[in-house]
């Protein structure tokens, strides 16, 4: 992976440290612009921002730890605030800059489904409609 995609993303929610997740979705902010002729001819752009996409954050689920905090996120979900805290990282993994913080609301708490036959890990993954 080189130094441009990787991040150190630590998850707070509810005042809880959250740990460090593995995987994060995209961070996009889009807004509608509409180009409009004014009464005297001059011409405007209109822009409405639109609503706030929902980040997924992805890590692998240790049963030993993770069964209470699957359970307790689950209760929080539509609740919970959620501080997130993202750190560039270089090919070395030191940091590079100052992180991005910001925060938003728990909008789902999701546990991979089991396979006895699978050699693949269970993950949790956790959705933030971030909020600023």
């Amino acid at each position: 992976m080189t130094a441009a995609n990787k991040a150190r993303v630590s998850l707070t929610i509810n005042g809880t440290p959250a740990g460090l997740w593995a995987t994060s979705g995209d961070d996009s902010v889009q807004a509608s612009l509409t180009q409009y002729r004014q009464p005297d001819g001059t011409l405007a752009i209109d822009s409405v921002r639109a609503l706030p996409q929902a980040m997924a954050f992805t890590r692998r689920y240790y049963a030993a730890t993770d069964q209470a905090n699957v359970q307790t996120w689950k209760s929080l979900v539509g609740r919970a605030i959620v501080d997130i805290a993202e750190q560039d990282l270089d090919d070395d993994d030191i940091a590079i800059g100052s992180p991005r913080h910001s925060q938003g609301k728990l909008q789902q708490c999701t546990l991979s489904g089991a396979d006895v036959n699978s050699d693949e890990s269970r993950t949790i993954t956790i959705e933030v409609l971030r909020l600023k």
